[in-house]
């Protein structure tokens, strides 16, 4: 807390004896200038006072602070390191899509290569082979009796 001290005496003044009634001297304007002065300068401490009462307040609520714009950076720095990062994978998944989709067409085409080979002779019935499974497996019909009277 900062103190002023002002002296209590205040300058001895001057008066004119020609001076008309109820006009200043500069004494007594120097001396109005010196309370200005001096009641701004206890304002003044007092908002001083005031602050230094909130910075600790905050201080005790926030903790170290003198530090933040250091995080601050760092938290930055860790945020544009990760967008790289999914820059980089991204650009790796469309590879390996792109990669995949050839696989598919070309794997399509193998499919399609049989399929035509196994409709070619005619009297095979059409097959699908994306569906064909052992439920739909062809069996061989069983020889039909027949029965002599």
């Amino acid at each position: 807390m900062r103190t002023v001290s002002t002296s209590s005496n205040p300058p001895a003044c001057e008066t004119t004896a020609d001076a008309p009634a109820g006009t200043r001297t500069r004494g007594d304007r120097a001396e109005r200038r010196l309370r200005d002065t001096d009641r701004r300068i206890r304002d003044l401490d007092s908002r001083l006072d005031d602050l230094d009462t909130e910075h600790q307040s905050l201080k005790g609520k926030f903790g170290y602070t003198e530090d933040l714009d250091h995080e601050l950076r760092r938290i930055r720095n860790d945020v544009s390191e990760c967008e790289s990062k999914i820059d980089n994978l991204e650009g790796g998944l469309s590879d390996r899509i792109g990669d995949t989709e050839q696989a598919t067409k070309r794997l399509t085409q193998h499919v399609r290569l049989p399929e035509g080979q196994i409709m070619a002779p005619g009297g095979a019935r059409a097959a699908d082979l994306d569906t064909f499974g052992k439920d739909n497996e062809r069996r061989s019909p069983e020889p039909s009796r027949r029965c002599s009277r």
